[in-house]
């Protein structure tokens, strides 16, 4: 059975949280945050205290960005938008690292 779009994102979202020095204040910090002090440092919307991958788990449940505005009516649908843009880019950057990584490794 073929993963979904949204278990792809969820598990590439599971990979970035292990690793530890991502360092999401400096690389992500328009949409997405970690501080130590808010939910114990797991990344979240900024100026929320909506865990990330509670959007993503939502998402892949089928809610939509409407249905996230409306659990969250504080939250503009254009954030949420943002959280998965900015998820997103982190991702295809992670992802470029590790082919420079395994290049340099084989040369």
């Amino acid at each position: 059975m073929p993963k979904s779009p949204f278990n792809i994102l969820c598990a590439f979202y599971q990979k970035l949280l292990k690793y530890a020095n991502l360092q999401y204040n400096n690389d992500m910090n328009r949409y997405i945050t970690s501080k130590s002090d808010v939910m114990g440092g797991v990344p979240c919307i900024v100026g929320t205290r909506i865990p990330v991958d509670v959007i993503l788990y939502r998402l892949k449940e089928g809610y939509t960005i409407r249905d996230l505005h409306k659990m969250y009516p504080w939250v503009k649908s254009e954030k949420f938008e943002g959280v998965l843009e900015e998820l997103a880019n982190k991702i295809y950057k992670l992802k470029d690292d590790q082919e420079i990584l395994q290049t340099q490794a084989t040369a």
